[in-house]
């Protein structure tokens, strides 16, 4: 083949590689994973349902980036917060632990999570997390708090 021939062939072969990796129309950026716990929570809540993996994937996130947080909140505290309805002061002292409650409210929806998906050894382990804090609250938007390591118990003693 003659040089010239090789050149044009070669620089048909570039444009057609190149025009099939360029996309003619512009595609979504990716949606990056929450980094703050009340954001990774309400993710691993909002996909419980329907997408029990990817909440045990955010709960994990929630667990492996503030756990040790929540384990310093509850060690300053010397008394179990209340849980039902409370006062405004003390809702605001129940938020203020929020690496505590959002690591708790996290093993415990990996614990469903986990379920769902048949797997009840792991579920047993995620719920024995929640139990390691038993200060943590979580809101429930009906007007009350309520505590991960009780609910986690309660699944623990049903599952074989």
């Amino acid at each position: 083949m003659k040089p010239e021939r090789i050149s044009v062939v070669v620089g048909i072969l570039v444009g057609v590689i190149l025009s099939g990796c360029l996309p003619s129309t512009p595609t979504a950026t990716p949606t990056a994973m929450p980094t703050t716990s009340e954001a990774l929570t309400t993710a691993a809540w909002s996909t419980l349902e329907k997408q029990p993996a990817v909440a045990i994937e955010n709960a994990q996130k929630c667990i492996d980036l503030f756990e040790t947080t929540a384990t310093e909140q509850q060690a300053k505290l010397t008394s179990a917060p209340p849980d039902g309805a409370v006062s405004e002061d003390q809702k605001k002292a129940i938020f203020a632990n929020w690496a505590l409650n959002d690591v708790g409210i996290s093993y415990w929806i990996k614990g469903q999570a986990l379920e769902k998906l048949g797997r009840a050894n792991d579920a047993k382990e995620a719920y024995k997390g929640a139990q390691k804090f038993p200060y943590a609250r979580t809101w429930d938007p009906k007007g009350w708090f309520w505590q991960p390591a009780k609910a986690a118990s309660e699944r623990l003693a049903k599952l074989p």
